[in-house]
């Protein structure tokens, strides 16, 4: 009898701390909600915030042209995204691109998603995608940063 008394009253201070460690969320919602916008294909938009990754190292560089270390390829993969991508079944396939050719030996044609708009709300198009193409083809390797 006397084990039961004690353990009914551990229950009110049990109660008493979980009420204390709960929290009000209303400010966070609020704050979350007002940074918050619907885009026009349905897509919820936040404004602001963190990107927090946990990785092995810090990344040398964050220019697409850059480095080729992991974890600088990690923090890239997640800023940045390609005409076209590889699978894991080693197969190129268009990402930005709907399509793609090869002309001739030197020259691609790429028909470029309308989809696709930058975080600023311009679109993606041919004009803003050539300085980035031309600067690829006057590294060293330019095919192996193609994707």
């Amino acid at each position: 009898m006397i084990k039961n008394w004690k353990t009914y009253m551990y229950l009110p201070v049990l109660a008493v701390v979980l009420v204390g460690c709960a929290g009000d969320d209303s400010e966070q919602e609020q704050d979350q909600e007002s940074n918050q916008s619907t885009s026009e294909n349905g897509v919820e938009e936040v404004e602001g915030g963190e990107a927090v990754m946990a990785i092995s190292s810090d990344p040398v560089d964050l220019d697409p042209h850059g480095s080729n270390d992991g974890p600088s390829t990690i923090v890239r993969s997640n800023i940045y995204e390609n005409l076209v991508e590889q699978t894991s079944d080693l197969e190129i396939e268009p990402h930005l691109a709907e399509s793609y050719e090869q002309i001739d030996d030197v020259t691609w044609e790429f028909i470029l998603r309308e989809d696709v708009t930058f975080h600023d709300g311009e679109s993606f198009n041919a004009e803003l995608s050539k300085p980035t193409l031309n600067e690829r083809s006057t590294l060293m390797y330019p095919i192996a940063y193609f994707c």
